[in-house]
């Protein structure tokens, strides 16, 4: 179903915007700066799902240490319901979906609340909807 897909991939990658700009980070595992050039870039609307993953690895890859667990939470869930193919799936399968769509759900507050500190220009309620 690609208009779940869509909106799978528009969330995710809504997370991953919240999670990026501002904070100071000294970690071996990403800058802040490295981390907020790769989310401010834009993929085409022509974007594949291939090319959403790839791009949000590599997010998640330049993760400072601060957010990286989430980051990397939320690369790993969109590989895994990018993965599920919601037309011929079974209903364990679909437990397994709605499971990581919830856990993500769980992960906005978190990454809202960081966002509201170290985001000055990202809009309120991005990821949350609030």
């Amino acid at each position: 179903m690609p208009n779940v897909r869509t909106i799978v991939a528009g969330a995710l990658l809504g997370s991953l915007v919240l999670a990026a700009c501002g904070g100071d980070d000294d970690s071996a595992s990403g800058s802040t700066e490295e981390f907020c050039s790769l989310v401010a870039t834009e993929l085409p609307d022509d974007a594949t799902d291939a090319d959403v993953l790839a791009n949000i690895e590599a997010i998640a890859a330049a993760a400072p240490s601060e957010i990286s667990d989430e980051v990397n939470e939320v690369a790993t869930a969109f590989g895994t319901l990018q993965a599920i193919d919601l037309e011929t799936a079974d209903e364990e399968t679909l437990a397994e979906f709605e499971i990581l769509l919830a856990r993500l759900d769980e992960l906005g507050p978190d990454l809202e609340a960081w966002a509201t500190e170290n985001c000055p220009d990202v809009p309120p309620g991005f990821f949350t909807g609030g």
